[in-house]
């Protein structure tokens, strides 16, 4: 059985961060292209196309021509679906609609996300199966061991810029009420790109909120070990990398009914899930119990390390692979 990926693995963002981490772990097993450039990909992936006899593409670092030289051929196809541009930017990407429609194996990255898709898609439900990110679990304790930095007991961290579909506009808010509200002073330290045609401007001249730039993933984690509380309040998160890393390295957690990586933690409540990520009141309710009653320990002994480590996410991949070959 012969495989090749096709995904990007060496720029910044969860899902390269993702296959980066698959690759280690199935480099033996399959051929990635070595190019970051997308018309040197094409050339590089020619020969290895005819030759492979499964082709898997993770996310949309794919083109056209790839994808028809694949179908042309008659290669069996494996699409890992990190996200979907018909929910996060409103519109239909034809490559999208083009991989949707000529994979044989659509893997969604939880539970969640994958019964969206088959809501989203019903003529493609039958091919829609979960293959959950995989975790670095060893890498938190490294980081602990090597971190010096005390936490800050009233810091919350938020990711995602002032993106509408992260409403964090909407937690921004919630803690500046809770602070006019009563003694708690705390502060948000938010990072992501400063967009002035979403919620950027907004956030940023809220008192309590310091707006950051994009940052390296080495850094996020210092940010994150430094944090009291992380609070992911997406109206659409596939998985969310984010949400485990601030469990591994210690800190308290809200998040969203909508996040995917919820499907891993078997231990949560109804006080750590945010149901509605547009209500305020729910969210400031929120932030007072998981202060007063902190959940990391709590969440993060419910994990299974084991299954949703990355050993199991490319075992899991490769075994999809075999079954397919094997159809």
């Amino acid at each position: 059985m012969r495989i090749l990926f096709i995904g990007g693995y060496k720029s910044p963002g969860g899902p390269n961060e993702v296959n980066r981490n698959l690759l280690k772990h199935i480099a033996d097993k399959v051929v990635a292209l070595k190019s970051r450039y997308r018309k040197i990909q094409v050339l590089e992936s020619i020969l290895p196309i005819f030759r492979c006899d499964i082709v898997i593409f993770s996310g949309l670092m794919f083109t056209p021509v790839q994808l028809r030289l694949v179908k042309a051929l008659k290669k069996k196809i494996i699409y890992i679906m990190h996200g979907c541009s018909k929910i996060e930017n409103g519109h239909i990407d034809e490559r999208e609609e083009s991989i949707l429609s000529d994979s044989d194996r659509i893997l969604c990255v939880s539970k969640t996300y994958s019964e969206l898709i088959q809501k989203l898609y019903p003529k493609f439900s039958n091919k829609v199966f979960v293959l959950f990110n995989g975790i670095n679990w060893d890498e938190f304790d490294l980081i602990r061991n090597n971190l010096k930095t005390g936490r800050e007991k009233n810091r919350i961290i938020l990711f995602g810029g002032g993106r509408k579909i992260k409403n964090n506009l909407i937690v921004c808010q919630a803690v500046h009420e809770l602070n006019q509200e009563s003694d708690l002073n705390l502060h948000i330290d938010i990072y992501g790109y400063f967009n002035d045609n979403d919620d950027s401007k907004f956030i940023s001249d809220i008192p309590c909120v310091t707006f950051h730039n994009i940052i390296p993933h080495d850094k996020v984690n210092e940010e994150l070990y430094r944090s009291r509380l992380f609070i992911q309040n997406s109206e659409f998160e596939s998985f969310s990398l984010a949400l485990t890393d601030a469990l591994g390295l210690g800190c308290d957690v809200l998040f969203s009914k909508h996040v995917g990586a919820g499907d891993i933690i078997p231990g949560k409540e109804a006080q750590d899930i945010i149901y509605n990520p547009n209500d305020i009141a729910e969210i400031k309710e929120k932030i007072i119990h998981v202060i007063k009653n902190p959940n990391n320990k709590r969440l993060l002994e419910s994990i299974d390390r084991k299954s949703t480590s990355l050993v199991a996410a490319a075992d899991n991949l490769i075994e999809y692979c075999r079954l397919l070959h094997n159809a």
